[in-house]
């Protein structure tokens, strides 16, 4: 079953990966998808959400953003984690 659904994933991403021009984050396909790739990919992506919404935070403005950035990093990890989610939850894409 597992299978199914990681080939049907990788079926998928070939679908989607012909409207761009450049590779997709497994590379170009065909790939083959596993669990360890797939839960790196969420791994490394997983607080993108968060700082999009703290550069909107910050009026789009890269120097507020890092400073803001630099703060987030001095604090304690339980309560950086609880802001990167905080500012995951508040995150919707306007397309």
């Amino acid at each position: 079953m597992v299978a199914l659904i990681f080939h049907e994933l990788a079926r998928q991403y070939a679908t989607l990966s012909r409207n761009y021009p450049e590779p997709g984050p497994f590379g170009a396909p065909p790939v083959q998808l596993n669990n360890a790739n797939v839960a790196l990919f969420q791994q490394y992506n997983q607080h993108v959400p968060a700082f999009r919404q703290l550069l909107r935070d910050h009026g789009e403005d890269f120097g507020r953003f890092y400073q803001a950035v630099e703060t987030l990093s001095r604090q304690a990890p339980a309560e950086r984690e609880q802001q990167l989610s905080t500012l995951s939850q508040r995150f919707v894409e306007h397309l």
